[in-house]
């Protein structure tokens, strides 16, 4: 009985927490695409400034070209200092400034593409776009590893998941120990009376009982028993005869 009562609660309480949950998972989502979203943008913007960064081909073979950063570019990588890059790239994906790591597929077209790379446990946003520069035509390219939809997962786990299976883990508990304790004294006497003889008719004692159950000890046991007593006569042999008008009164009417 308490088992099935604790699992009503449960699911009772469960229900609604999941329902939370989702309009939480979906509500998270919408905020991390409009932060990414305003991150592509940025690094649309970025990506011409890197362009024009590249000044001039390479004075020698085998040197990279001639590179000075824009300002807009320099504050970018050093505000994300750790969790940004850049790479300039010839036609054919060979490196020529830059680093290693921040790469893509060389564009086709001139329109930007968006791609996600992963080095060193983050998951970079990485814009890439070719287009012409001081050194000739090359593929330009900006790396983020702040992008809030490359960290939506982790984000979803702590924010959202963890703290709802921390709570329905605390209402499991507590509607275990309150169920459990406010049913005490019923299951406490529903073992007193499982434990008793049937030839047993005596009243159980009301002081003994839990003051939670008395009126139910008093209106539904003691009355049959007392009932029955009343109507019954005890014969030489110590056995109990009901009497023949409680007999008459108990038959059914004849027609």
């Amino acid at each position: 009985m308490t088992s099935d009562l604790r699992n009503r609660l449960l699911l009772l309480l469960v229900l609604p927490l999941c329902l939370l949950a989702l309009v939480g998972v979906w509500l998270d989502y919408r905020s991390a695409d409009e932060a990414a979203s305003q991150h592509d943008q940025r690094l649309l913007r970025l990506l011409p400034a890197l362009a024009d960064s590249v000044l001039a081909p390479a004075i020698r073979d085998n040197e990279p070209p001639l590179l000075l950063l824009a300002p807009p570019v320099e504050d970018f990588l050093l505000q994300k200092a750790g969790f940004a890059g850049y790479s300039v790239r010839d036609v054919s994906g060979r490196l020529l400034l830059g680093d290693d790591w921040v790469h893509g597929a060389v564009p086709s077209t001139h329109a930007p593409e968006f791609h996600s790379v992963e080095f060193g446990g983050v998951t970079y946003r990485v814009a890439v776009q070719r287009g012409r520069t001081g050194a000739g035509e090359l593929v330009v390219a900006l790396a983020d590893g702040s992008d809030p939809r490359q960290q939506w997962a982790q984000q979803l786990v702590l924010r959202v998941l963890l703290p709802n299976l921390v709570l329905v883990a605390a209402a499991a508990l507590a509607i275990h120990w309150a169920v459990r304790r406010a049913f005490k004294p019923l299951v406490d006497l529903a073992d007193a009376v499982e434990d008793r003889s049937p030839r047993d008719l005596s009243p159980i004692d009301e002081a003994s009982s839990p003051a939670e159950v008395r009126p139910l000890v008093d209106a539904g046991l003691l009355a049959p028993s007392a009932a029955l007593s009343a109507t019954c006569r005890p014969t030489p042999r110590g056995s109990c005869k009901v009497s023949s008008r409680a007999s008459a009164s108990s038959a059914p009417a004849s027609s």
